[in-house]
């Protein structure tokens, strides 16, 4: 018995999931932070960007969907740039970082960038979707829980080891 398109929506998430972790462990701890950083800038801005009815209009063969994705890709780059060149990239310590902390970060930021994503989709896609998928990412609910989990990653990371105290007996 075949899942249709659960399975292939599921091999999707999974695809997504794995790349994200590739990419985190090639960038590291301090460049997946200003991404999480960049997805809340990029979500906010492209909420409240005024023009998009006026871009919707140059590009009118286009789903209004797909235009709002754009504009927030373009946040999304535009804050990263930003970011990675500001003062903001050294405040984050650029220590060697274990490997299952950069597996923890590359899953939140999947799952953040997840749940994004979903929000500029249509019903009739969300619809394809597997119902896993939706209710893990696509609800209000996961999409504020997601945003939670980032922000308190950025606080279980970026806790300081105490230094050891010698004993001198």
């Amino acid at each position: 018995a075949s899942f249709g398109r659960n399975e292939n929506t599921l091999i999707l998430l999974v695809f997504f999931i794995f790349a994200s972790f590739i990419i985190g462990i090639a960038l590291g701890k301090s460049k997946i932070m200003l991404s999480i950083v960049s997805l809340y800038i990029a979500f906010f801005l492209e909420n409240i960007f005024p023009y998009q009815q006026n871009i919707a209009g140059y590009f009118r063969e286009y789903n209004l969907y797909l235009i709002r994705l754009g504009i927030f890709i373009f946040f999304y780059i535009f804050s990263l740039i930003f970011l990675n060149r500001s003062i903001a990239r050294f405040r984050f310590s650029l220590n060697e970082i274990p490997f299952f902390t950069i597996l923890f970060l590359s899953l939140i930021q999947a799952g953040f960038i997840i749940s994004i994503l979903v929000t500029y989709f249509p019903a009739d896609i969300i619809n394809l979707l597997s119902p896993l998928i939706v209710d893990y990412f696509g609800t209000k609910t996961a999409r504020f829980l997601w945003a939670i989990l980032s922000v308190l990653s950025f606080i279980f990371t970026n806790r300081k080891k105490k230094p050891e105290t010698l004993n001198s007996s």
